[in-house]
C-alpha cells in the first residue's frame, strides 16, 4: 500500500471542529504568533512531501511537461506565423487555420502548467491549514483593537497542562474569553442560548 504525505504524523482536531493538525510538542512549538503552530505544522508537512518527491529526473510529471511545452511552442510559432501569411495575402482559411495553431499551442502550454502543478501542490491537510491560518490571523487582527479597551489579547496559546491548543484567549474587563473560528457552511442561528448552523448545536 503506498503511502500519503500525511502517512507517519499524528494528526488531531481540536474541539472537533478545527483542522487536523499534527501533533506538536510543548517542547518543539516556537511562537510565530497568530496561528504560528498550525504555520508550523503546515511546514512540518511541506518538508515531509518535498522529502518524498520524486527526483526530477525521475519524475514522469517533469518529463511530460517539458514535451507538452515544446509542443505547445512549435504550434505558437508555427500558427503565428499562418496569421501573419493569411492577414499578409488575406486568405480567411489560413487566417482561421492558423488561429486553430495558435489555440491548439495555447491548451499544449496550459496542459503542461497542470502537470506541473500536480508535482508542487499541497497536501489536503497542508491546503486546510493554510485555510485555517487565514481565518485565524484575520481573526486575531480584528480582536487585537480590544487592547486599548482594557483586554489583554493573546494568540495560539496551549491550555496550561494539557496538550489543547487555544487559538485566540481574552481577559478583560468581560471576564476570560476563548475563542476559534469554526468553519461553518450554513448561516449561524440563535435559539435560547445555543448556537446552530447546518441543523447542529455549536455552543451550550
Amino acid at each position: 500500500m503506498s503511502k500519503g504525505p500525511d502517512d507517519g504524523l499524528r494528526i488531531g482536531a481540536a474541539a472537533g471542529y478545527g483542522p487536523r493538525v499534527p501533533y506538536l510538542t510543548p517542547g518543539a512549538r516556537v511562537d510565530l504568533g497568530p496561528a504560528g503552530s498550525l504555520i508550523q505544522a503546515r511546514g512540518w508537512l511541506r518538508t515531509a512531501r518535498i522529502s518524498r518527491r520524486p527526483a526530477a529526473q525521475r519524475d514522469w510529471r517533469l518529463h511530460a511537461a517539458g514535451a507538452l511545452t515544446a509542443a505547445a511552442v512549435v504550434l505558437l510559432a508555427l500558427g503565428v506565423g499562418m496569421l501573419l501569411a493569411a492577414i499578409a495575402s488575406g486568405q480567411l482559411v489560413g487566417w482561421l487555420l492558423g488561429l486553430l495553431i495558435v489555440l491548439a499551442g495555447g491548451l499544449g502550454g496550459i496542459a503542461a502548467a497542470v502537470v506541473v502543478q500536480a508535482r508542487y501542490r499541497q497536501g489536503p491537510v497542508e491546503a486546510e491549514l493554510s485555510t485555517q491560518i487565514r481565518r485565524e490571523q484575520h481573526l486575531a487582527r480584528e480582536l487585537d483593537l480590544l487592547r486599548p479597551l482594557g483586554w489583554t489579547v493573546l494568540h495560539d496559546r496551549l491550555a496550561p497542562g494539557t496538550e489543547h491548543r487555544m487559538a485566540h484567549v481574552l481577559a478583560g474587563p468581560g471576564g476570560l474569553v476563548v475563542a476559534t473560528v469554526l468553519p461553518v457552511a450554513e448561516p449561524l442561528r440563535r435559539y435560547g442560548q445555543q448556537l446552530y448552523t447546518g441543523g447542529g448545536a455549536r455552543s451550550t
